[in-house]
């Protein structure tokens, strides 16, 4: 049970004048706000004294009052309280909506702060309790889930609306605006660079975005993701499937490299899968969990690669190992730092890089690499 349930619970309301006094309210619980008096007969035998309800679903409740806060959208559930037999539930929410039953679910779609009435009859007679502005319904911060701008808070607006085109993972859409190192966001967001890799589609481009320390920080559907920007690496909540870490695959569907599932926006032909690894020049310029490793090949210069220390494996990938490279370069790359990370796999022969690949060099400096033609 909610906070917001179990508190409500104890909300009874105050006796109709002249009618048998509903149950004594306990210490500290608060009364309806307003209640219409019971029109109940003189034969009523159960008389219809008082009439309550309680929700569930609300972020917080906030004293005096009660108000029921909640963040757009919001999935209520309001349930009525009666001493007898009630034939009719009617209930009024604010938003222009009605719906009867002694238990209904709403959405609350906007933001906005909403009177709640619920008008019940039955054999012993008809009541009302009404709670004036009883949900608070907040709109959507940076981050937040929205379907329509109105949804989201001042200034912002819904990327990937119920109206736009986008990636399947970001179907509820996501509050946020753009920005830059001159237009820098508010309320210590940060602005991820998220159009590195120049691939087209709404949110590729630099977005503000809620800052965090771990996933417990970010909304439903969000992860704590380190994203590229314009002072180096941020991190920031965002969806978990749109765009690659340093070191994840980034192969397309026929095995060609696509930079543009990288957050770097850089996929190498490594590994069987490919490899995001940006360009860099020192380790300042790669995420916390990577390193800046020299290639001697030219065309792939220094690229960030993701370290394999503290749980991380390259194991999945049977083209990829964990080392600490040969600093001379000898293996085709230098490390900045001396630490292990996920590599291009040495071999001597084609069987040390399972049935589909092929060890390319010569002698004892091959890598693992695709099936030679």
């Amino acid at each position: 049970m909610s906070l917001a349930h179990a508190a409500l619970l104890a909300l009874l309301a105050f006796p109709a004048c002249g009618e048998p006094a509903a149950p004594r309210l306990p210490d500290g619980s608060l009364p309806v706000d307003a209640l219409m008096p019971s029109d109940a007969g003189g034969d009523a035998l159960a008389p219809l004294s008082y009439i309550d309800f309680t929700v569930s679903g609300c972020d917080a409740l906030e004293l005096p009052g009660p108000v029921c806060r909640a963040r757009v959208p919001a999935q209520l559930r309001f349930v009525g309280i009666a001493p007898t037999v009630v034939d009719t539930w009617l209930w009024t929410l604010g938003d222009g909506t009605t719906a009867t039953g002694a238990t209904v679910e709403h959405r609350f779609e906007v933001p906005g702060s909403f009177d709640v009435v619920l008008t019940v009859s039955g054999p012993g007679g008809t009541a009302r309790a009404l709670r004036p502005g009883f949900v608070r319904v907040d709109a959507a911060p940076v981050g937040g889930a929205c379907a329509d701008e109105a949804q989201c808070a001042a200034g912002l607006e819904c990327l990937c609306d119920a109206d736009d085109l986008c990636p399947a993972p970001l179907v509820s859409g996501l509050c946020t605006r753009s920005c830059s190192a001159l237009v820098p966001c508010d309320d210590g967001a940060v602005c991820a660079d998220l159009d590195r890799s120049g691939a087209d589609g709404l949110w590729r481009q630099a977005l503000c975005l809620p800052a965090c320390l771990a996933d417990a920080d970010c909304g439903a559907g969000l992860h704590c993701r380190e994203l590229p920007s314009a002072v180096g690496w941020v991190r920031g909540c965002f969806t978990g499937w749109l765009v690659a870490d340093e070191g994840a695959a980034c192969a397309a569907a026929d095995g060609s490299p696509d930079a543009a599932a990288c957050a770097s926006g850089a996929c190498l032909a490594l590994g069987t899968r490919g490899l995001c690894a940006g360009a860099c020049a020192t380790d300042a310029d790669c995420p916390h969990y990577a390193s800046c490793a020299v290639f001697s090949d030219p065309l792939l210069g220094a690229r960030c690669l993701a370290r394999c220390e503290g749980g991380r494996s390259c194991d999945t990938d049977p083209w990829l190992q964990c080392e600490a490279p040969d600093p001379t370069g000898a293996f085709g790359f230098t490390a900045l730092l001396d630490e292990g990370y996920c590599a291009p796999r040495r071999c001597s022969a084609d069987g040390d890089c399972g049935p589909d690949g092929a060890c390319v060099g010569d002698g004892g400096a091959g890598f693992c690499g695709a099936v030679r033609p």
